[in-house]
C-alpha cells in the first residue's frame, strides 16, 4: 500500500490524490496519525449500484440504513399476457405439492 497521507493533505490537494487513484493506486488516509480510510477506485459492485441508481431503480443514499431494501423501485406492471418467472416458479411448486 502507498504511503499514508494526513486528512489535511487530502483536503488541500484532493485532485492530486484522485488522479493517483484513477491510475490504480490505493491511498491510505490518516487522522491524528491513525488510519481512518483508504481512497480506492470503485469496485464492480459500486459501478453496478451506480447503474441501478442512474436507472432510478435504487436510491443509494439509503443503502446500508435500516430498511434500505425498500429503496428499490418495484418493476412496472406487465401489460401483456406473459407469465413472470416468479409466477411460473410458484405454479411449479404448487404442482409439486399436490
Amino acid at each position: 500500500m502507498a504511503e499514508a497521507i494526513p486528512l489535511r493533505e487530502l483536503a488541500h490537494h484532493t485532485g492530486r490524490y484522485v488522479e493517483r487513484v484513477q491510475a490504480g493506486e490505493r491511498v491510505p488516509i490518516t487522522k491524528n496519525g491513525k488510519l481512518v480510510a483508504v481512497l480506492t477506485s470503485p469496485t464492480d459492485e459500486d459501478r453496478a449500484i451506480e447503474r441501478l441508481a442512474e436507472k432510478g431503480l435504487i436510491d443509494p443514499q439509503h443503502m446500508g440504513a435500516p430498511g434500505w431494501i425498500n429503496s428499490f423501485v418495484p418493476a412496472p406492471a406487465r401489460n401483456d399476457n406473459r407469465v413472470s418467472p416468479l409466477e411460473t416458479l410458484l405454479q411449479m411448486r404448487d404442482e409439486e405439492q399436490r
